[in-house]
């Protein structure tokens, strides 16, 4: 009888070992004959020719003249820092310590830091930094919430070296970084402790993503990661940024009487493209021309790689600075793999989905099962949809509609399993994270769009169904979300067909020559 149980046993725990290796097996075998795989693995992704006539050059835009925005006040001091307080961290740390509350704020979300303000025992007062690490406040009040989480030993060393650092730092007066770490939180952390002695604030405790505050490297297009791009920057004849920043042409300011402009808001979506000109904004400022040859339209590439809805949020009175009459908005990718599947994943995720998200074999046959409930997908959008709706109500308060744009994915039902089996390498790889499959984004990014759908409805905004119309097959993506040339003309048509109407109703509103067009900012 213990004999018979004993094996039954064995063969309970092989089965599914078998199943877990033979998918694994599989999955190697398929990863070395795929050829798209190894094409992307030796660099070699052939541009697919369209033979579209959006590839042949269109005339430039004349030059436009350039005056640059005033940089004064105080969210103009946070947002664009000096050079030598980025390239010298502790003058950083020492000016990041003498900000006030809702600068600290907004500081920590530029710049990937979590601020923890603290009393003179060490007892947290206020948590600042990026909504996913804002969300472990609660956390940090109370150690016992969380254990499979934050793992909890490490927490206890990190307040504890806290608490026991604390008094020496206030006695110097002088930041210390400290001999631990946060690897409680999801990515590793360094920890330093700053005094502040502002009220009942003691210091500040700062956790640090290694590397976060090291300025950017020579070659970098960016001036802060995921959030702005350097002025002026040039790589080579393909690429380039104007004087403030964007990946277009010089911007008039203030804006020539009788331009009717448009602002292209989104990631990496927005601003790709094999040269500036071949943007689908600038591919549709040349289409909007072609169509009204008596006026003149700007289309401005927004576009800032790994950004997101709250960053547009931040920006928008940069935004409003540059007088749009019209404004697009292509976001939602960032924000949806962030809030559905990363911060659950680290934050929320039963401890056995984590688990078993790393099987193979689970992951192929239970992908929908590991991602969220439905319910909790549409609570993690909620978040998104709020930031596109205060752009709409802030832009409309000026008399400027918004356009939001559904997100086109390449469609499955549509491609092969060659084609398939690639998108399910290319999504875990493109975004360095492990136990997440295509079919996992595409759902949640199918769910996102019929949100989106139904909020742009209810408030009126300009709905563009670039999801519904776009050909999703694989000869449009380059990957699981940037697209190939051809694709990015196919979504310049698409914009182009659904907002003709509206430009052609708004160029009839508009000033006639010799007023200033647009909305200009109050000094």
């Amino acid at each position: 009888m213990v004999f018979g149980s004993t094996i039954l046993i064995l063969w309970l725990c092989l089965i599914p070992l078998a199943l877990e290796f033979g998918t694994v097996a599989v999955y190697v075998y398929r990863m070395n004959t795929n050829p798209l795989v190894q094409a992307r693995a030796t660099g070699h992704i052939p541009q697919p020719e369209t033979g579209s006539a959006l590839q042949t050059p269109h005339p430039t835009a004349p030059p436009k003249s350039y005056r640059p925005l005033d940089l004064s006040g105080a969210e103009r001091e946070v947002l664009y820092r000096s050079d030598a307080l980025r390239a010298d961290e502790e003058s950083w740390i020492a000016w990041f310590g003498s900000l006030g509350p809702s600068q600290r704020g907004f500081a920590a979300r530029l710049h990937g830091i979590v601020a923890v303000s603290v009393d003179a025992e060490g007892e947290v007062l206020a948590i600042y930094g990026p909504p996913s690490f804002e969300r472990l406040s609660s956390v940090l009040g109370d150690v016992d919430r969380r254990p499979i989480v934050l793992k909890l030993e490490r927490f206890a060393e990190w307040r504890a070296a806290v608490k026991e650092a604390l008094p020496g730092v206030l006695a110097k007066g002088v930041p210390m970084r400290l001999d631990t770490d946060a690897s409680f939180l999801p990515f590793p952390c360094a920890v330093t402790l700053v005094p502040s002695g502002g009220g009942q604030e003691a210091a500040i405790v700062l956790l640090r993503v290694d590397g976060a505050l090291s300025p950017p490297q020579p070659d970098s297009r960016y001036e802060i990661p995921a959030f702005n791009l350097k002025r002026g920057f040039h790589d080579g004849a393909d690429y380039a940024t104007n004087e403030l920043g964007w990946r277009d042409d010089p911007i008039a300011l203030p804006k020539p009487a009788g331009t009717f402009r448009i602002l292209c808001l989104g990631s990496s979506t927005t601003e790709e493209g094999i040269t500036n000109s071949q943007t689908y904004p600038n591919l549709l400022e040349f289409l909007l021309n072609r169509d009204f040859p008596g006026h003149r339209i700007e289309v401005i590439n927004c576009g800032v790689p790994g950004t997101s809805s709250a960053a547009h949020v931040l920006r928008y009175s940069e935004y409003l600075d540059l007088q749009p009459d019209l404004v697009l908005i292509y976001e939602g990718i960032n924000d949806v793999l962030r809030n559905s599947l990363l911060e659950w994943r680290y934050l929320e995720a039963p401890a056995i989905k984590r688990i078993l998200s790393f099987s193979r074999f689970c992951l192929a046959w239970g992908w929908r099962w590991l991602l969220p409930t439905d319910g909790e997908i549409d609570a993690s959008k909620q978040s998104i949809l709020d930031n596109l709706s205060f752009l709409h109500k802030a832009f409309g308060a000026h008399g400027i509609p918004v356009a939001v744009s559904t997100i086109a994915v390449p469609n499955t039902a549509r491609l092969s399993e060659e084609e398939q089996f690639y998108l399910d390498f290319n999504f875990p790889n493109q975004w360095w994270i492990a136990g997440f499959k295509f079919l996992q984004y595409e759902y949640l990014l199918q769910r996102y769009n019929e949100a989106l759908a139904s909020r742009a409805r209810e408030q009126g905004m300009i709905l563009i169904p670039v999801a519904e119309k776009f050909d999703g097959t694989l000869d449009k993506f380059q990957d699981f979300c940037h697209m190939f040339q051809c694709g990015i003309e196919e979504k310049a048509a698409i914009m182009h067909a659904e907002l003709r109407e509206t430009v052609a109703r708004l160029l009839g509103n508009m000033p006639p020559a010799g007023e200033s067009g647009g909305v200009a900012r109050e000094s």
